[in-house]
């Protein structure tokens, strides 16, 4: 009989010890998956912030910020796209051109280039009898790239969408999903607003 239950507390001794490997296997699987998911919902919310993402894009067409200064992008552009408005032609001899952009987001393709996600918007004006009149508008998104050289960023391309049928398309092409979606509120959430009070105070500037 003695035999017989040793056999038994053998038994129940390895039992036991399978139970115990299985509660530690399964903790361990647990805190995984609660890693996991934290991972997965900070990342998340870091990009709907614009904010660099801590472990992964998670399959999400993302482009994270990188570490330059937003506003010396800005100025740079700006001061890109009113040049380039003011070679335009004129039909006014002091007619000015000024723009104003939003900084959706921006990465890096390789080393000293990357590209800008922004919406600009773009006026011109001209002064006649002591008023400044608005001579046209155009309101745009934009993907700008941009190389900085011996410390000086340069736009060396900016592109913006086709109209019509291909709108769509190059939309798609241009810009991440993510800054699309933002785009697509452009006209609701106050940016055109924000970018002509800028404008404003641009012009306020120039003709006093």
């Amino acid at each position: 009989m003695k035999q017989y239950k040793y056999k038994y507390k053998d038994k129940d001794n390895t039992e036991l010890k399978n139970k115990s490997y299985l509660r530690f296997f399964s903790i361990v699987y647990l805190v995984i998956v609660i890693i996991i998911a934290t991972l997965f919902f900070t990342d998340l919310n870091r990009m709907r912030h614009n904010k660099p993402v801590v472990f992964s894009t998670w399959g999400f067409s993302y482009s994270p910020p990188i570490d330059i200064q937003e506003n010396l992008i800005k100025i740079s552009i700006e001061d890109y796209l009113m040049a380039k408005g003011d070679r335009q032609f004129k039909r006014h001899e002091n007619e000015k051109a000024f723009a104003s952009i939003r900084i959706y987001s921006y990465e890096t393709k390789k080393e000293g280039v990357f590209y800008v996600y922004a919406w600009a918007l773009e006026r011109r004006y001209y002064l006649e009898n002591d008023e400044i009149i608005k001579e046209s508008e155009t309101s745009f998104p934009y993907m700008f790239v941009v190389k900085e050289m011996d410390g000086v960023l340069v736009i060396v391309e900016a592109k913006v969408p086709r109209d019509g049928d291909y709108y769509k398309d190059d939309m798609k092409n241009l810009f991440p999903r993510i800054i699309r979606k933002k785009m697509e509120k452009v006209y609701d959430d106050g940016t055109i607003e924000k970018l002509a009070l800028e404008i404003q105070q641009q012009i306020k500037m120039y003709f006093h």
